[in-house]
């Protein structure tokens, strides 16, 4: 390669052998003697003869090792390697040195060049959601109501903190009781836990989670930092993908599973799922890359990091599994050596969507009916003479009507809506029920529903949905 820029500079990985050719030839009419090759660099050149007939020709070798090209003494210049300019290429001139039988001296040199192979490493990523196992789960009102159907070793009087193992409780509570428990936060973490527990347990369901893996749910999200509300989503979710037990406890022969066979799942569902995260190594290079570190900007280092070497025109393949609740976006990096180089770095972003549809699984809600019967157990700030529009800050009524003349509407369109949005309010209101709203949200929506354009029945509905939940108030609660 006699011109740095000429794109042909072979690539040599530091330390590889380099053998170098010097073709001499005698080009004039008189022989040559004492003919000599010798190397800028100091390479040591080898010739067979030291004399030349006119018109002869010899080649002279020479021998060594590939330089570290961003580190090394010898002379370098820029030049075209690998399709890529400006990087740093060897150069050596051989010059040749001769006389004729008179005593005339001639000479003459040639450059040759060669680079560092430009390190080609990529990294290629996926992830895969995959399905929850199991794909049977009862809630805890089946439970609840079912106390006979208990599978053993479980009875309804057994100690919520004895059983899980943890201290959550004081005074403490039976497993009965904690099923039985209104609200959120550790109450509906409790409800579901033991929902969970007699699934796992129960030989009629394919819950797809073991006792020990419940228990171990339970005591990681109640300890110092745990996240309640997350593992309480995740139990919500596997308990309320299908009974197939029947009201006497046995399994329902004409249940049909809800279990999902896809290996992955579109994105991440509501309760969470397993994420497995695959990187794909591949060395483009004609020579082994070594300690090929992987870090993940959301995991750290990838199990299975560093790899000591991938050959040539190899791959390697690592994975990483991890529970997510939410949809995540991060990014791989991954370096390694070609000899003594280093490798630029090579990145891959991946995001993992979710797909909950926006649902909540607050799972507890009281219907427009519960709060029409219940006026005494409305929650403050809220009294049934309350005007409608100046609570929802709307002009829907003309006379104007109360919240509780709300709740008795009959028929569909605005009244439904108003029926319904009360309720919302109530339950949004009320501390010991788990809803999926809070006041401002559910305002908010009777605002956009009741202005113009706005969605009418289908915010009715889905306060409907919401409403329509289990309701874990009674008859004698009060405020």
């Amino acid at each position: 390669a006699d011109d740095p820029n000429s794109g042909d500079a072979p690539q040599v990985a530091p330390g590889d052998p380099v053998s170098w050719s010097y073709l001499v030839c005698n080009t004039g009419e008189c022989p040559l003697i004492n003919v000599v090759v010798t190397d800028d660099q100091g390479v040591v050149v080898t010739c067979p003869k030291d004399n030349l007939a006119p018109g002869e020709c010899m080649t002279c070798t020479a021998e060594g090792l590939a330089e570290d090209l961003g580190n090394t003494p010898f002379t370098t210049v820029p030049g075209l390697c690998g399709g890529i300019p400006e990087r740093p290429l060897y150069e050596n001139k051989g010059r040749a040195t001769g006389e004729t039988v008179e005593g005339e001296f001639v000479e003459d040199e040639d450059p040759s060049h060669y680079c560092n192979p430009v390190c080609d490493l990529s990294v290629e990523k996926q992830a895969c959601v995959l399905p929850p196992a199991g794909g049977e789960g009862c809630t805890p009102g089946y439970w609840k109501n079912h106390l006979s159907s208990w599978p053993a070793p479980y009875q309804p009087a057994d100690d919520f903190d004895a059983v899980f193992g943890v201290d959550a409780f004081s005074p403490d509570i039976d497993l009965q009781a904690a099923i039985s428990l209104g609200g959120g936060d550790v109450n509906a973490l409790a409800r579901h836990a033991v929902a969970a527990l007699l699934n796992a347990a129960s030989d009629g369901v394919n819950f797809g989670m073991s006792v020990a893996e419940v228990i171990g749910l339970v005591q990681a999200a109640l300890a110092p930092g745990g996240d309640i509300e997350g593992t309480k989503d995740e139990l919500a979710f596997l308990n309320e993908r299908g009974c197939p037990l029947n009201h006497s406890g046995s399994r329902d022969p004409d249940f049909e599973s809800a279990a999902i066979t896809e290996p992955c799942l579109p994105g991440i569902p509501c309760g969470g799922a397993d994420v497995e995260f695959t990187y794909t190594i591949t060395n483009g290079n004609e020579a082994p890359v070594t300690n090929v570190t992987v870090i993940d900007d959301v995991f750290g280092e990838v199990p299975g990091s560093p790899v000591d070497v991938i050959g040539p025109l190899g791959t390697a393949v690592l994975q990483l599994t991890a529970f997510l609740h939410e949809s995540i976006t991060n990014t791989v990096l991954v370096s390694g050596y070609l000899g003594t180089t280093e490798c630029p770095p090579a990145t891959a972003t991946l995001t993992v969507p979710d797909d909950c549809n926006g649902e909540d699984l607050h799972g507890e809600g009281c219907t427009p009916g519960f709060w029409k019967n219940h006026l005494g157990a409305w929650p403050a700030p809220y009294h049934t003479d309350n005007d409608f529009d100046t609570v929802f800050e709307v002009d829907a009524f003309d006379p104007d009507i109360t919240l509780e003349m709300a709740l008795n509407l009959g028929d569909g369109g605005k009244h439904a809506l108003a029926r319904h949005a009360v309720a919302a309010l109530l339950n949004a209101a009320e501390i010991e029920v788990d809803y999926a709203l809070a006041i401002d949200e559910v305002v908010a929506m009777v605002q956009a529903a009741l202005a113009p354009g706005g969605d009418i029945e289908g915010t009715t509905n889905t306060f409907a949905g919401f409403n329509e939940q289990t309701c874990f108030m009674d008859c004698h609660h009060t405020h």
